[in-house]
């Protein structure tokens, strides 16, 4: 399959195509945040996105391409949660079927979500990629349509869609810190940084139980590695060949956290923000804390990309 790099002006178009179905998120500055970072911190809230992720952008997006639907029509998809959530929301607004594959373990709340939105969930596997590799076969088997979650462009310029909200609120701020899990956050904030010819640096952030996103880019090649993070949002085992061709040549740097400072980052994000922030986004606060000197005196926009956290989440990062 020829893979597409999104432009800028396809995330223009994603933008008004996918207007009506979504909420406008909040972009928040926080003097409280300033004082501890000793800089200048604006949240991104897409925690208050339509079914607490920014992923729903990149379904909806994806729905507005799909043909009239009709009784054999099914999306299947693997997920480890938030995806899955974009895609059985977009299948319903579009008239469409979804069948959902999860690894083992996922947080509940999302495979409740994902089957109250009308998706089929089947969790199997240890892992996403294992739950990649049992969708496409049955999509497959069956003639169904298969939805790649970090190899479809259409996705990655739906989700890049808070970015371009970033820059029309904040003209130039200093850095943007994305979490990355395959990568369609990052790679879009890129793409849309570099359209519009901004100078703000981009950084990525991933966990370091799960370090392969972070290990392809920087040996610009996709890489294996274990997986064993418990944010379910940051948790893939390799890199993906779409985002990795963008990062490769846009992204300006990319950091691993320690699980332990992600759920801290959780307990600051939830008594200074007043809202809870899943792991996956609060992953972006660990990286402001771990980048002090880095950013100190700057503009920085945090991307607090979901608000799904697990109560095992929660109670972990509470107790810090």
């Amino acid at each position: 399959m020829k893979l597409t790099i999104p432009t800028i002006e396809n995330v223009k178009s994603a933008k008004k195509a996918i207007k009506k179905y979504i909420n406008i998120t909040p972009l928040t500055h926080y003097p409280s945040l300033d004082k501890i970072l000793d800089a200048e911190i604006w949240v991104k809230h897409e925690n208050f996105q339509i079914l607490g992720s920014f992923k729903v952008r990149g379904g909806l997006n994806y729905g507005t391409y799909l043909k009239k639907p009709d009784s054999s029509s099914v999306l299947v998809t693997p997920s480890t949660g938030n995806h899955g959530q974009s895609i059985a929301y977009s299948a319903k607004v579009f008239g469409y079927k979804s069948i959902i594959y999860c690894p083992l373990g996922i947080n509940p709340s999302k495979i409740e979500s994902m089957e109250n939105l009308g998706a089929q969930v089947i969790s199997e596997g240890n892992s996403y990629d294992e739950s990649k590799y049992n969708a496409q076969k049955l999509a497959e088997k069956n003639g169904y349509t298969y939805v790649d979650g970090a190899n479809e462009e259409k996705l990655i310029a739906g989700v890049a869609t808070y970015s371009l909200e970033i820059f029309d609120k904040i003209n130039d701020p200093d850095f943007l810190i994305v979490p990355l899990g395959a990568g369609s956050g990052a790679s879009g904030a890129c793409i849309v940084r570099d359209g519009l010819n901004k100078n703000t640096k981009v950084i990525a952030v991933q966990s370091s139980a799960s370090p392969a996103g972070y290990l392809s880019w920087k040996e610009k090649q996709l890489i294996e590695s274990q997986s064993n993070s418990k944010c379910e949002g940051l948790a893939t085992g390799k890199g993906y060949e779409l985002p990795q061709s963008i990062l490769k040549n846009s992204l300006d740097d990319f950091i691993l956290v320690e699980e332990k400072d992600i759920f801290l980052a959780m307990k600051l994000f939830l008594f200074n923000t007043k809202s809870l922030v899943e792991s996956a986004g609060s992953s972006t606060l660990a990286a402001a804390l771990n980048l002090k000197k880095k950013i100190k005196g700057k503009k920085v926009v945090l991307i607090a990309s979901g608000g799904n956290a697990s109560a095992n989440n929660l109670i972990e990062a509470l107790k810090l």
